[in-house]
């Protein structure tokens, strides 16, 4: 038996599986961006409170953003993808099951689920894809008609297609 074999294999994740990760990672990039665009000048003022207000800790202030910040990064979980069951130690040593958190450490695995559910049944339904549609025609329709963004001399026809009944072929 070679190395390789002596491997467990894990699945290999198909083309939906790994456009929902990836999906997943850049919503949860973006929110730990916008996390550490808020935390750096907070850690500032943290820091210069404790030193002005706190001389006996001058670091209390900057300890609690600090464990407040952990409990962000554990919440976003940047690198978990949203469907392994990959388990992760904690400095404390208690180990946490990303996939499947427990409801005091519930991370964005749970929202990102919730709108891939929504997103999928809205999907299923056809609503979806036809509201968007719907949608950025109505828009369209405003911006030139009611914002005048029809130039002089310009003309503006909207033309709708007539609903199809589901029961003609």
């Amino acid at each position: 038996m070679t190395e390789d074999q002596s491997e467990i294999q894990e699945p290999v994740p198909n083309r939906w599986q790994v456009l929902r990760d990836a999906v997943a990672f850049q919503f949860k990039l973006l929110m730990d961006g916008a996390r550490d665009v808020l935390l750096s000048p907070i850690s500032i003022g943290a820091a210069i409170l404790g030193l002005l207000f706190k001389p006996d800790n001058p670091g209390f202030y900057f300890d609690r953003l600090m464990k407040f910040g952990h409990k962000t990064d554990v919440w976003i979980n940047l690198f978990g993808a949203s469907n392994q069951h990959a388990e992760n130690q904690v400095d404390d040593g208690t180990t946490l099951d990303f996939a499947r958190p427990p409801k005091e450490n519930i991370s964005s695995d749970a929202y990102v689920k919730k709108l891939e559910n929504l997103l999928i049944a809205e999907y299923n339904k056809g609503g979806l894809i036809k509201d968007l549609k719907e949608g950025t025609e109505a828009v369209e329709e405003i911006a030139r008609k009611d914002l005048g963004m029809i130039r002089d001399g310009e003309s503006f026809f909207l033309i709708v297609e007539p609903q199809q009944d589901p029961d003609r072929d």
